[in-house]
Protein backbone atom coordinates (compact mmCIF):
# COMPACT_ATOMS: atom_id res chain seq x y z
CA UNK A 1 0.00 0.00 0.00
CA UNK A 2 1.74 3.27 -0.89
CA UNK A 3 1.54 6.95 0.31
CA UNK A 4 -2.16 8.23 -0.15
CA UNK A 5 -3.12 11.41 -1.39
CA UNK A 6 -4.54 12.63 1.95
CA UNK A 7 -0.55 12.40 3.56
CA UNK A 8 0.48 14.30 0.50
CA UNK A 9 -1.83 16.44 1.38
CA UNK A 10 -0.96 16.80 5.06
CA UNK A 11 2.76 17.27 4.30
CA UNK A 12 1.78 20.66 1.89
CA UNK A 13 -0.35 22.06 4.27
CA UNK A 14 2.46 21.48 7.00
CA UNK A 15 5.02 23.01 4.69
CA UNK A 16 2.50 26.12 4.00
CA UNK A 17 2.01 26.61 7.56
CA UNK A 18 6.17 26.58 8.06
CA UNK A 19 6.09 29.40 5.28
CA UNK A 20 3.47 31.63 6.73
CA UNK A 21 4.87 31.22 10.00
CA UNK A 22 8.34 32.49 9.13
CA UNK A 23 9.40 36.01 9.28
CA UNK A 24 11.18 38.38 7.12
CA UNK A 25 13.56 40.75 8.47
CA UNK A 26 14.26 44.31 6.12
CA UNK A 27 16.63 47.03 6.96
CA UNK A 28 14.19 50.54 6.86
CA UNK A 29 16.42 53.58 6.42
CA UNK A 30 13.49 56.44 7.95
CA UNK A 31 14.40 59.02 5.96
CA UNK A 32 18.17 60.50 4.33
CA UNK A 33 20.36 60.07 6.67
CA UNK A 34 18.51 58.80 9.57
CA UNK A 35 16.76 62.19 10.05
CA UNK A 36 13.39 60.30 11.20
CA UNK A 37 15.00 58.14 13.38
CA UNK A 38 14.63 59.06 16.45
CA UNK A 39 10.91 60.03 16.13
CA UNK A 40 10.05 56.88 14.37
CA UNK A 41 11.13 54.66 17.57
CA UNK A 42 9.85 57.53 19.85
CA UNK A 43 6.44 57.27 18.38
CA UNK A 44 6.50 53.25 17.34
CA UNK A 45 6.89 53.19 13.75
CA UNK A 46 7.78 53.27 10.59
CA UNK A 47 7.14 54.34 7.29
CA UNK A 48 8.06 56.62 3.86
CA UNK A 49 7.71 60.04 2.31
CA UNK A 50 6.43 60.61 -1.11
CA UNK A 51 3.20 60.92 -2.39
CA UNK A 52 3.05 63.11 0.90
CA UNK A 53 -0.84 64.28 0.00
CA UNK A 54 -2.37 60.58 -1.23
CA UNK A 55 -3.54 57.98 0.91
CA UNK A 56 -2.62 54.94 -0.47
CA UNK A 57 -4.89 52.51 1.49
CA UNK A 58 -7.09 51.82 -1.91
CA UNK A 59 -3.90 52.20 -4.54
CA UNK A 60 -2.01 49.00 -2.22
CA UNK A 61 -2.03 46.37 -5.02
CA UNK A 62 -1.33 42.91 -4.05
CA UNK A 63 1.88 42.45 -6.05
CA UNK A 64 4.10 45.50 -6.26
CA UNK A 65 4.23 45.69 -10.51
CA UNK A 66 0.53 46.73 -10.44
CA UNK A 67 1.23 49.64 -8.01
CA UNK A 68 4.72 50.52 -9.40
CA UNK A 69 2.61 50.39 -13.40
CA UNK A 70 -0.17 53.10 -11.62
CA UNK A 71 2.30 55.06 -9.53
CA UNK A 72 5.59 55.47 -11.76
CA UNK A 73 3.71 58.34 -13.72
CA UNK A 74 2.38 60.30 -10.28
CA UNK A 75 5.97 60.19 -8.80
CA UNK A 76 7.21 61.19 -11.96
CA UNK A 77 4.49 64.55 -12.55
CA UNK A 78 5.66 64.93 -9.31
CA UNK A 79 9.16 64.37 -9.48
CA UNK A 80 10.14 66.49 -12.72
CA UNK A 81 13.21 65.99 -14.03
CA UNK A 82 13.73 62.22 -12.32
CA UNK A 83 14.15 59.02 -14.50
CA UNK A 84 12.05 56.21 -15.08
CA UNK A 85 14.23 53.99 -12.49
CA UNK A 86 14.34 56.73 -9.78
CA UNK A 87 10.58 56.30 -9.87
CA UNK A 88 10.20 52.38 -9.55
CA UNK A 89 12.77 52.87 -6.89
CA UNK A 90 10.94 54.77 -4.65
CA UNK A 91 7.43 53.56 -5.75
CA UNK A 92 9.03 49.91 -4.99
CA UNK A 93 10.02 51.07 -1.70
CA UNK A 94 7.13 52.55 -0.69
CA UNK A 95 5.07 49.14 -1.62
CA UNK A 96 7.03 47.64 0.12
CA UNK A 97 7.18 48.91 3.59
CA UNK A 98 3.28 49.61 3.48
CA UNK A 99 2.20 46.53 1.77
CA UNK A 100 5.11 43.70 1.32
CA UNK A 101 6.48 43.97 5.01
CA UNK A 102 3.91 41.35 6.60
CA UNK A 103 2.68 41.77 10.12
CA UNK A 104 5.44 40.23 12.52
CA UNK A 105 8.18 41.13 10.07
CA UNK A 106 11.56 42.61 11.85
CA UNK A 107 12.82 45.98 11.02
CA UNK A 108 16.61 46.85 11.46
CA UNK A 109 16.54 50.54 11.30
CA UNK A 110 19.85 52.61 11.47
CA UNK A 111 20.13 55.67 13.66
CA UNK A 112 22.42 57.77 12.42
CA UNK A 113 24.95 57.25 15.34
CA UNK A 114 26.13 53.60 14.63
CA UNK A 115 23.60 51.52 16.19
CA UNK A 116 20.13 49.47 14.32
CA UNK A 117 17.02 49.75 15.95
CA UNK A 118 15.53 46.73 16.21
CA UNK A 119 11.13 45.71 16.66
CA UNK A 120 8.36 43.93 14.86
CA UNK A 121 5.53 45.26 12.81
CA UNK A 122 2.52 44.90 14.44
CA UNK A 123 -0.46 46.63 12.01
CA UNK A 124 -0.84 47.33 8.59
CA UNK A 125 -0.45 50.30 6.09
CA UNK A 126 -1.64 53.51 8.13
CA UNK A 127 -1.63 57.37 6.23
CA UNK A 128 -0.71 60.16 8.47
CA UNK A 129 -1.62 63.24 6.64
CA UNK A 130 0.74 66.18 7.56
CA UNK A 131 3.10 63.29 9.65
CA UNK A 132 6.77 63.39 8.69
CA UNK A 133 6.72 59.74 6.89
CA UNK A 134 3.19 59.88 6.01
CA UNK A 135 3.04 56.24 4.76
CA UNK A 136 3.25 54.50 8.14
CA UNK A 137 3.24 50.67 9.59
CA UNK A 138 3.25 50.90 14.10
CA UNK A 139 6.02 48.98 15.20
CA UNK A 140 6.70 47.36 18.76
CA UNK A 141 10.53 48.76 19.03
CA UNK A 142 12.48 45.89 20.41
CA UNK A 143 14.90 47.78 23.79
CA UNK A 144 18.16 46.28 22.40
CA UNK A 145 19.66 48.58 19.84
CA UNK A 146 22.62 46.33 17.86
CA UNK A 147 26.11 48.37 16.95
CA UNK A 148 26.47 48.20 13.26
CA UNK A 149 30.53 46.54 14.01
CA UNK A 150 28.72 44.13 16.01
CA UNK A 151 26.17 43.41 12.70
CA UNK A 152 29.02 44.00 10.13
CA UNK A 153 31.52 41.40 11.94
CA UNK A 154 28.66 38.75 12.02
CA UNK A 155 27.33 39.28 8.41
CA UNK A 156 30.31 40.31 6.16
CA UNK A 157 30.96 37.08 5.46
CA UNK A 158 28.13 35.83 4.46
CA UNK A 159 27.16 39.25 2.97
CA UNK A 160 30.05 39.27 0.89
CA UNK A 161 28.96 35.23 -0.45
CA UNK A 162 25.47 37.13 -1.34
CA UNK A 163 27.43 39.65 -3.07
CA UNK A 164 29.95 37.77 -4.86
CA UNK A 165 26.62 35.43 -6.21
CA UNK A 166 24.67 38.26 -6.99
CA UNK A 167 27.59 39.99 -9.11
CA UNK A 168 27.86 42.73 -6.64
CA UNK A 169 24.55 43.46 -5.95
CA UNK A 170 21.58 42.00 -3.92
CA UNK A 171 18.26 41.85 -6.03
CA UNK A 172 15.48 43.39 -4.08
CA UNK A 173 13.94 39.97 -3.23
CA UNK A 174 16.50 38.73 -1.11
CA UNK A 175 15.06 39.39 3.05
CA UNK A 176 17.89 40.41 5.45
CA UNK A 177 17.24 36.75 7.05
CA UNK A 178 19.42 35.48 4.19
CA UNK A 179 21.97 37.78 5.39
CA UNK A 180 21.61 37.59 9.38
CA UNK A 181 23.74 34.83 11.30
CA UNK A 182 21.47 32.96 14.45
CA UNK A 183 24.83 34.45 16.42
CA UNK A 184 23.29 38.41 15.50
CA UNK A 185 19.61 36.72 15.79
CA UNK A 186 20.51 35.97 19.63
CA UNK A 187 21.85 39.29 20.24
CA UNK A 188 18.26 41.10 19.42
CA UNK A 189 16.19 38.35 21.20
Amino acid sequence: MGIGVNYYCYIANCVTAFRNSMKNYYRIMLGRKSVYAEQAYREGFIGTGWFEEIDLSKKLAENWRDFNKEMIPVYLEQHFGKSKISAGLACGMIWTVAKGIQIGDIILSPDGNGNYHVGEVISDYEFHKGGELPHRRLMRWYRKDISRDVLRHHTKLTFQNIMDKYNNSIPHEIPLVSILQPSVLRLIF
